[in-house]
């Protein structure tokens, strides 16, 4: 529906500015589905290990969990997003976290319809505001600093995102602001 509304306002000559979309990724843990209740023991064995500290052990343990057939790898990614994000690696954490949203679908987007529109934006030659961008490269956590949920941003990341569209409009009409 995206390339639609991109295709209307074309043709009434509209200026476009799209935007990539984002949201609180590391705050909210899939649900484990009824069908991955098999693995909830082992879930659990895990979290413990995690808690404790014993990351490396963990780690194996999911990667072990990565490889088994029908195992929720939305579980096993955000776990690992977990251990980064304890173990100070910010970016690994984050493209854990990403990753397990790709797997388990909720409102949260995931990094193929940012690709879809940033490759729309390049398409029609559009005015692109790369919001995922900025949050995924800005050395924190996408999680509760910057969401009030799972997919409403703070007033910090409101403040962020208006700043990238003033600076996209003022950049393409040469307006100081």
């Amino acid at each position: 529906n995206y390339e639609k509304i991109v295709l209307l306002a074309n043709k009434f000559g509209d200026n476009i500015f799209v935007s990539t979309i984002e949201g609180n990724y590391a705050g909210f843990m899939p649900h484990l589905d009824s069908k991955d209740n098999i693995y909830r023991e082992k879930f659990c064995e895990i979290d413990k290990d995690i808690l404790k500290g014993n990351y490396q052990k963990s780690l194996k343990a999911l990667k072990e969990m990565l490889l088994m057939e029908n195992t929720d790898k939305s579980w096993i990614f955000y776990r690992i997003g977990k251990i980064c994000e304890f173990t100070g690696k910010i970016k690994e954490a984050n493209d854990n976290f990403i990753k397990s949203v790709s797997f388990y679908y909720d409102l949260r987007p995931t990094q193929f319809q940012n690709e879809i529109i940033k490759d729309l934006a390049k398409q029609y030659q559009l005015e692109l505001v790369d919001i995922f961008g900025k949050l995924y490269n800005s050395g924190e956590i996408i999680g509760f600093n910057f969401y009030m949920d799972n997919q409403h941003p703070n007033l910090k990341t409101y403040i962020m995102i208006a700043k990238l569209f003033v600076d996209a409009v003022s950049k393409k009409y040469n307006i100081k602001i």
